[in-house]
């Protein structure tokens, strides 16, 4: 992982905790995280719920409602800290920071690519065959976390990460190979092998995210101030790329529902999960963080299949 050149007004992460502090701490990460996932588990139900067939409109919005959301909670904050007059200078100082730095331009491109991929393979595919593949978050997050960072897991964790790991490889055979039904079109088994790919890439994504955060969390005191910056920034810049690749976010077709659903996914669910999940790397390893997303493999179906038997 490349050195992060830290603003000047970071301080070093303070070291040597004691065995209770560090309980507590990770306590408070994974409360932070668990909450944080809540928000996360009616993502999938906001993007089936939007009329768009290829899926691409839907992350431009998305995009768009992510980034004002973002930024306006950050300003907030800043606001709330140093007064409302100095919040949008240092917002700006923050984010040119960030753009100067290997590691938030790597956690941007992430999170851009992490947008696309979800929504394109919800798309493509059932969302049950999109979050159980994004299950495998914490393999590529502990992976990535050893090579990079040399944190190890514990027995416990690693069990748990080959049980989830196990359940992707069934997806991907049963999806593939156990499901040529007469029923199923080339075209369909097309779009299904599309899907899982786009949420594999997704996975590895998200991972490498919250590895860049908790990187970060080894070197800043506090790298939510800047580091968060890092996804907004990410959003915005993944616009024009969805529009290269055949968005049409001007174009007819959407009610106002389309617009309702995508706001409420991408300006009030992912903001909350992203930021929720971003702070939490400061108290406990990515892998645990990408762990306790697999509430979402539950719940993420379980709220699209409320809504449809809903009258």
């Amino acid at each position: 992982m490349a050195a992060v050149a830290a603003p000047a007004s970071a301080v070093p992460a303070v070291a040597g905790r004691s065995a209770a502090e560090e309980r507590t701490q990770h306590l408070k990460g994974t409360l932070i995280v668990f909450c944080g996932v809540l928000f996360f588990t009616p993502d999938s139900l906001t993007i089936k719920k939007v009329n768009d067939d290829d899926g691409l409109k839907t992350v431009w919005f998305r995009m768009v409602f992510y980034a004002l959301s973002t930024s306006f909670g950050l300003l907030v904050f800043k606001g709330h800290q140093l007064g409302c007059a100095k919040a949008p200078g240092a917002f700006l100082e923050n984010a040119r920071g960030v753009l100067g730095c290997k590691l938030g331009v790597a956690i941007a491109c992430s999170h851009a690519l992490v947008e696309v991929l979800f929504c394109v393979s919800q798309k493509a595919t059932t969302s049950a065959n999109v979050l159980v593949v994004l299950a495998s978050s914490p393999l590529w997050a502990a992976l990535l976390s050893w090579v990079l960072l040399g944190e190890r897991l514990p027995l416990r964790t690693v069990v748990t990460i080959i049980i989830g790991i196990s359940a992707v490889v069934y997806v991907f055979v049963g999806s593939t190979l156990l499901e040529n039904d007469e029923d199923t079109s080339a075209g369909e088994s097309s779009n299904t092998v599309l899907g899982l790919l786009g949420a594999t890439g997704a996975s590895v994504s998200l991972a490498a995210q919250l590895v860049g955060f908790r990187y970060g969390s080894q070197v800043l005191q506090q790298p939510e101030e800047y580091f968060l910056i890092a996804l907004p920034l990410g959003a915005l810049a993944g616009l024009p790329v969805v529009f290269a690749i055949g968005a049409d976010p001007f174009g007819p077709g959407w009610a106002a529902s389309d617009f309702g659903w995508a706001f409420l996914g991408g300006g009030i669910c992912i903001p909350i999960a992203l930021a929720s999940m971003s702070i939490g790397t400061n108290y406990i390893p990515a892998a645990e963080v990408s762990l306790l997303m697999l509430l979402e493999t539950i719940g993420g179906p379980l709220w699209v299949w409320c809504v449809s038997i809903a009258p």
